[in-house]
C-alpha cells in the first residue's frame, strides 16, 4: 500500500500535487506548514513554490516551517573541503537537493510578498547530539583526527538517553551564546515563520 494510501486513514483530505501548482484556491488557508521539505524541492521549482504558498493563504495566514539549510558554520567549512564527500553525505545521502542559506530564504519569502515573524538559526557551531555522527562517522573521520574524535564522542553519548540529556543540559548555554554571536547562515537549518499581510 503507497503511503498516499495510508495517509487517508489518519487525515481527511489527502492530494498528491506539485509544491509548484498547489490544487487549491486563493486565500484557502490559515497556515502552510512543513519539517525538512524545502531543502529537497528542486531549485527550479522554488519561486514557483513560495508564491503558491501566499497564494494559497488567507491575509493574515501564515507559513510556518523548520528548512534544512546551506551553512557558514566551521563544520560545513570542514566538509566543503572535500566536495565528493559534502555530495555525498550532505546532499545526496539525505537528498538535500538544493539547500540554501538562511540569508537567502529570507529573501525568497521577502520576493513573494511575506511579512518575516520569525528566522531563527538551528543546529549552529553546536549541533544537537546525533547530528554531527550522522554526517561524519563515515570516510570523513580518514581527513581529520578531530573531526574522527567528535564523531566517535558524539555516537557514545548517543548511545545513552541519560547521558545525551544531562551532556545537552551543559552544553545548552554555550551553544546559546555561541548562537546569539553567530551570524544567521551559521545554523545548518532553520525555522522559519512568514505572515501573509493583511488585507487593506
Amino acid at each position: 500500500m503507497s503511503l498516499l494510501e495510508l495517509s487517508k486513514d489518519v487525515y481527511p483530505e489527502v492530494y498528491h500535487a506539485s509544491a509548484a501548482c498547489m490544487p487549491f484556491a486563493d486565500n484557502s488557508f490559515d497556515f502552510v506548514v512543513s519539517c525538512d521539505v524545502v531543502g529537497h524541492l528542486p531549485s527550479n521549482i522554488k519561486d514557483a513554490f513560495f508564491k503558491e504558498m501566499f497564494r494559497v493563504l488567507k491575509p493574515g495566514g501564515r507559513a510556518v516551517h523548520v528548512i534544512e539549510t546551506e551553512s557558514t558554520n566551521w563544520w560545513y567549512g570542514f566538509a566543503h573541503q572535500y566536495p565528493e564527500l559534502f555530495q555525498k553525505h550532505f546532499v545526496d545521502r539525505p537528498g538535500h537537493i538544493s539547500m540554501e542559506l538562511a540569508s537567502e530564504l529570507r529573501e525568497r519569502f521577502f520576493k513573494a510578498g511575506f511579512k518575516e515573524i520569525v528566522l531563527k538559526k538551528m543546529n549552529g557551531g553546536l549541533p544537537e547530539f546525533g547530528i554531527f555522527s550522522c554526517l561524519f562517522n563515515n570516510e570523513f573521520k580518514t581527513k581529520n583526527r578531530w573531526i574522527a574524535f567528535l564523531a566517535d564522542l558524539d555516537g557514545l553519548i548517543c548511545k545513552n538517553l541519560v547521558v545525551r540529556e544531562f551532556t545537552h543540559l551543559l552544553i545548552t548555554p554555550f551553544a546559546a551564546i555561541y548562537d546569539h554571536f553567530a551570524s544567521i547562515n551559521d545554523g545548518s537549518c532553520a525555522l522559519t515563520i512568514h505572515e501573509k499581510p493583511p488585507a487593506n
